[in-house]
């Protein structure tokens, strides 16, 4: 039974009851999907190089997507976790880049770190 403003009781419905229902059930699958675009992640490899690149954060698969299409290096989607040490990590909106690098002169890390700032800020401009 709800008691309305006026003072009058009225019995709770199965209409009422289902919408309710509906409304808590829609605000779960909201936040169950918010929550996991905000702590997804994938990782890039570049083709005869030891670098990675791990983006995590919002829509971080079609960053990663972003940037096996730009063909800026011969990236690839890397299935297995990120090794190396951390070189730079750039923040980028909800985005966050991790490079990585194993190479015994990190090169190919390093031009990453740059390439992925000027891009950033690039963007901003």
């Amino acid at each position: 039974m709800l008691e309305h403003a006026s003072g009058v009781i009225r019995p709770v419905t199965t209409a009422t009851m289902k919408k309710a229902s509906l409304l808590i059930l829609l605000v779960l699958l909201a936040g169950g999907a918010y929550a996991r675009e905000r702590t997804s992640s994938c990782v890039v490899g570049v083709t005869g190089a030891e670098a990675t690149v791990t983006v995590k954060g919002f829509r971080s698969g079609a960053a990663c997507a972003d940037l096996i299409a730009s063909k800026k290096h011969d990236y690839y989607q890397r299935d297995t976790p990120p090794d190396g040490g951390v070189l730079c990590e750039i923040q980028a909106g909800q985005r966050r880049y991790i490079v990585r690098d194993r190479g015994a002169f990190m090169f190919v890390g390093r031009g990453l770190c740059s390439a992925i700032e000027n891009d950033v800020k690039a963007d901003r401009s």
